[in-house]
């Protein structure tokens, strides 16, 4: 397990660079397919540190949280990286129902 937010903040992943790499090639080797989970981006520079070691990643997006000039950033940030970005994914996004609609549903 490699922790993220407060915890990662007394773990220097920059030093381990090369065990997380290898770490991640052994799930490769044992497992189909392998799911990272990790933080957001733009606080934690271990989620890039991470995403450098995989095929591709998508992006989670918070509907009226997430703002477009940060989407960019993290964006670039993978460019630079040449990490694929696979997809975004707009999370709680909320679509009304006008009233006489949902009458009938």
């Amino acid at each position: 397990m490699l922790p993220t937010g407060k915890a990662a903040a007394q773990v220097n992943l920059h030093a381990v660079d090369g065990r997380i790499g290898e770490r991640i090639a052994e799930l490769r080797n044992t497992f189909r397919y392998v799911i990272v989970h990790a933080g957001p981006i733009y606080r934690e520079s271990g989620t890039l540190l991470i995403s450098r070691f995989t095929d591709g990643i998508v992006l989670f997006l918070e509907a009226n949280f997430s703002r477009r000039l940060s989407a960019l950033w993290v964006k670039e940030r993978l460019a630079a990286l040449s990490v694929n970005v696979l997809g975004v994914v707009l999370n709680n996004r909320g679509f009304p129902i006008p009233e006489e609609i949902y009458k009938r549903l």
